[in-house]
């Protein structure tokens, strides 16, 4: 008497479902995680415009200021202190899609950030915040302190 053992198709499709679930659970894991260090990442290179606006008016670059202009999708960094769309000395950080500028609250009000020669003060101090779209309550900050120092959080 020959005896077949075999997995019945129950088993497979049972197998099969397992291993989809599994699959869907971390795929969106990677996907949240993802997107937090897309968030990260342009909080962090913000921050880096904003330093190299400083520094570059600091140093005296070119014997010019350096600005930073934001908007809901961009972080501009200009010469001088007057915003020129469109200006062939504009460097443009464009956000991560599914990043995007929640609210930004400077002292005075400004859309524009201006440092100082010599000591390299903003000509306003405030908060800048991020969030990423599909989670509200997963944001970053990035601070702007009257010393000119610049902070993320």
């Amino acid at each position: 008497m020959n005896r077949y053992r075999a997995f019945t198709v129950i088993e497979v499709l049972v197998v099969i479902a397992i291993f989809a679930m599994v699959s869907g659970v971390t795929f969106s894991m990677f996907n949240g995680v993802r997107s937090i260090q897309s968030l990260d990442k342009d909080a962090e290179n913000i921050a880096a415009y904003l330093n190299k606006a400083r520094n570059q008016t600091v140093n005296s670059r070119n014997n010019s200021t350096y600005s930073i202009r934001f908007a809901s999708t961009t972080v501009t960094l200009f010469t001088g202190s007057t915003f020129v769309q469109g200006s062939s000395t504009n460097s443009v950080y464009t956000l991560t899609p599914g990043v995007s500028l929640v609210s930004y609250i400077f002292n005075p009000a400004t859309t524009t950030i201006t440092f100082q020669k010599m000591t390299g003060k903003p000509s306003a101090t405030g908060t800048i915040m991020y969030q990423l779209s599909n989670d509200a309550s997963t944001t970053r900050s990035v601070i702007i302190h009257g010393s000119g120092l610049i902070e993320t959080r």
